[in-house]
């Protein structure tokens, strides 16, 4: 073969040396180079002979049905090239690259989604192995060996699993995904550090704990399953809800500053906002003319301790060092009274009503119908009628009693909070001060020492701390 390869680099002369036969260097390609400017086109007998000349030559694949011209060259047969084997790549179940489009209309770019979370068994991405390629062959029936696809090694923490059978990469746990270029984490712990802000945009966090070192910046979400820590400030129009504990180191500032949190909760301060905590509720300085909505026991005993303005509601019991403040700010403060338990009484009430509505045109009529059929007048069709509303009547009246027995419940609820419920100022109550615990109100009218108020036989009391 090497011999017929050494020939083939000058090329034999064919066709009465009109045609100089030769092989490209590769050997993918048996072409003929016309020696004269009126080299006749090989075709018919001529063809087929010159085929077999090219089997004695020890070429034996790729020949073309049809010779074509190819600059200047009429090409006999050609090669079948190798395809390079495909490389290993990662298919994403996960948005992971944020394209900013500044000129789509409308965008709101508070949503830019930089901090990616996943929910624990959440599938990351698959990994599809390289592959070898296609084997090619050249003129001489010569396999060629493919370049095979590049592998990927993907490397992982202590929270994502991989499955070597399927590739996939899942989450062991919630947390935020981190991804580099031959690694894939989740951290159920995040440490974000800096502000909420346009660099971060709106945060929604899944996770055991997310910890913002700076502020939630005026106009900004934070949105977490777990527990947060924010070291900073929340300003006014930002949106916080937390599904777990919450802690915040310095000022809650806003009338449209937004706080709803599902454990327990310890502030910094608070004035103008709206909160509503679930569990308890710490300030650690003081709380200016806020809504505050408490399921539990709110305390308010460090730094200034005040609650000024505003209007603070809780189930259960109130600590503070001074409630309102010398300039007279109303203020209202509301023990005993669980704003989530009146929630939901208000809620079963309404539908006690609506059925009551839908309730008493059925009683009418089937007061009608058997009087009706006692008399005889009714027809076969009319009776099975008049069972269907009895039937319907049944239900309504079952989902009644099971909803006075429920309204029962919490309205003994309801009683028990007001009944242990206290309001304690250790230092001072101003006047203008409105306490109210249970259907008992009363008003400050002069300032006074410290002291508790709570339910005694049914009534509001008042007794002040030294006499105690």
């Amino acid at each position: 073969m090497s011999t017929v390869t050494e020939n083939f680099k000058t090329g034999f002369k064919v066709l009465s040396g009109d045609y100089l036969l030769l092989v490209s260097p590769d050997k993918m390609r048996a072409f003929l180079e016309p020696q004269s400017p009126n080299a006749p086109f090989p075709e018919g007998e001529l063809l087929r002979q010159l085929l077999e000349f090219l089997q004695t030559k020890g070429i034996t694949y790729g020949f073309c049905q049809e010779p074509r011209w190819e600059s200047g060259r009429l090409i006999l047969a050609e090669g079948k090239p190798p395809q390079k084997g495909k490389d290993a790549y990662l298919e994403w179940f996960v948005p992971i690259d944020f394209q900013e489009d500044l000129e789509a209309p409308k965008i709101d770019l508070r949503e830019r989604n930089t901090i990616i979370c996943v929910e624990k068994g959440q599938k990351i991405a698959q990994l599809h192995p390289s592959t070898p390629g296609q084997p090619g062959k050249n003129i001489f029936g010569e396999e060629i060996t493919p370049q095979p696809g590049r592998d990927l090694e993907i490397e992982t923490n202590e929270w994502v699993d991989f499955d070597k059978k399927t590739g996939i990469f899942e989450a062991k746990k919630a947390g935020v995904l981190k991804v580099y270029p031959h690694r894939i984490e989740v951290h159920p712990e995040f440490w974000l550090d800096g502000d909420i802000n346009w660099d971060t945009g709106n945060v929604r966090f899944r996770g055991d704990k997310l910890i913002v070192t700076g502020d939630v910046k005026r106009g900004f979400k934070l949105l977490a399953q777990g527990d947060v820590e924010i070291h900073g400030n929340i300003e006014d129009e930002a949106e916080v809800i937390v599904n777990g504990n919450l802690l915040v180191g310095g000022l809650l500032h806003g009338e449209k500053a937004q706080l709803i949190c599902q454990g327990e909760a310890r502030l910094g301060a608070i004035e103008y906002a709206q909160v509503e905590i679930k569990g308890n509720l710490v300030v650690t300085d003081y709380a200016l003319q806020a809504c505050l909505k408490v399921a539990e026991n709110f305390i308010c005993t460090e730094g200034i301790g005040a609650v000024i303005g505003g209007e603070l509601t809780a189930g259960g019991g109130i600590l503070t060092r001074i409630l309102g403040s010398r300039a007279q700010v109303e203020t209202n403060i509301k023990a005993g009274c669980n704003p989530y338990l009146l929630q939901k009484i208000e809620e079963i009430k309404g539908k006690l009503a609506l059925l009551q509505e839908e309730k008493l045109p059925l009683i009418r009529v089937l007061e009608m119908g058997i009087k009706l059929l006692k008399e005889g007048r009714l027809s076969v069709e009319k009776v099975s009628s008049l069972n269907s509303l009895r039937k319907k009547l049944a239900s309504l009246l079952k989902e009644e009693k099971a909803l006075k027995k429920k309204l029962g419940k919490l309205e003994r609820e309801k009683r028990h909070l007001e009944s242990r419920a206290q309001i304690k100022a250790t230092d001072y109550i101003f006047a203008g001060v409105i306490i109210e615990i249970g259907e008992e109100k009363f008003t400050v009218a002069e300032n006074m020492e410290g002291g508790i108020f709570l339910i005694q036989k049914g009534v509001l009391r008042y007794f002040p701390l030294k006499e105690n």
